[in-house]
């Protein structure tokens, strides 16, 4: 079964905008040395591990509350406070979550609890297989020639 219906934004490192409506197709990715696909693929596997393995896009509402609570907290304590330095980093973190649903590349995934269960329950993963560059080429112990 196929789960992403669209995935859209900048892909990181690359500063290239993307727009595609998969549809709940399969994708196949091509294009020229260092035009990006590496770079795409970890991002889509990092937004995957965020919607999926940290459940970060479920709480998104809830994010967005406790920073505006944190945020009124702020005007109520005074600095130097333990309230204060408590509430400051936990903003802090909740911005960071947020950040982490939003920035990068976006992902429009309708199943996200039936995925997500999958996962729970070993029938489904998310793996990244990292290419592999190398180059093999061998010194020369001796050089021939045939000038005649």
């Amino acid at each position: 079964m196929k789960y992403i219906e669209h995935i859209s934004g900048k892909v990181p490192h690359t500063n290239k905008d993307i727009n595609i409506p998969l549809k709940l197709r399969n994708l196949i990715i091509t294009g020229k040395n260092s035009s990006g696909k590496t770079q795409f693929l970890k991002a889509l596997k990092e937004k995957l591990d965020i919607y999926i393995q940290q459940k970060l896009s479920q709480e998104k509402d809830n994010i967005l509350r406790r920073i505006t609570q944190y945020e009124t907290d702020l005007k109520r304590y005074p600095k130097g406070t333990k309230d204060y330095s408590s509430r400051e980093r936990w903003l802090k973190n909740e911005l960071e979550n947020l950040s982490k649903i939003e920035d990068g590349i976006s992902l429009d995934i309708p199943e996200v609890l039936q995925l997500t269960y999958k996962f729970e329950k070993r029938e489904a993963s998310i793996i990244l297989f990292e290419a592999m560059r190398t180059s093999n080429i061998r010194h020369a112990n001796q050089t021939t020639s045939d000038i005649r």
